[in-house]
């Protein structure tokens, strides 16, 4: 997979608990000696929660603009994704098959209220929500993947937008730049 990143991007590994142990070992054992290998070549850094919290707290002050971009998918898909995050929102758009879907907006407000800040947790499986605008996750089922597709008028009839691939440009100062070429409307 390839794309771009803006300010960082990191990924976790590792278990919480040991309640999904039985369906996560198999995969996590062979991540492992991966992840190993990665470290050793000094591709990647492998550090602890508390230590990436503190590299965060010296170097932010508020929560920076963050994006993931993925502009060659696994073999056999043509997928391309981005996903933009600030301290206000997170959105995450979809091409495939030269469509796009918006399948995940969320506005963040500190102020949401929480059962967790407003009385006592008194089940064992604890549940974080955010202000979904659109939930591709929650409002999806089996059959039907749920987000927003964009459409246009075209001799009179309304048709969803087709296009070429996306291009993501170099992330800077918290902008993150998409440009994807129309093919069925003029434009992009």
């Amino acid at each position: 997979m390839t794309g771009t990143s803006l300010e960082f991007n990191y990924t976790q590994t590792g278990q919480e608990n040991s309640f999904t142990w039985a369906a996560m070992a198999k995969g996590f054992n062979i991540q492992m000696p991966l992840i190993a290998k990665l470290r050793d070549e000094k591709k990647i850094r492998v550090e602890t929660l508390e230590e990436s919290a503190e590299w965060f707290r010296a170097r932010y002050r508020t929560t920076p603009a963050t994006s993931a971009t993925v502009q060659k998918d696994l073999v056999g898909s043509d997928r391309k994704t981005a996903w933009f995050n600030s301290r206000f929102y997170r959105v995450n758009m979809l091409w495939e098959a030269g469509h796009l879907r918006i399948r995940d907006i969320h506005l963040f407000d500190e102020d949401f209220p929480s059962i967790y800040t407003r009385g006592v947790a008194t089940s064992n499986a604890c549940e974080f929500f955010t202000l979904p605008f659109v939930d591709g996750y929650l409002w999806s089922s089996k059959d039907k993947i749920a987000g927003m597709q964009l459409k246009a008028v075209v001799d009179g009839k309304e048709v969803f937008l087709e296009g070429a691939d996306p291009g993501f440009s170099e992330p800077r100062s918290g902008v993150l730049g998409v440009s994807w070429p129309l093919l069925n409307v003029a434009g992009r």
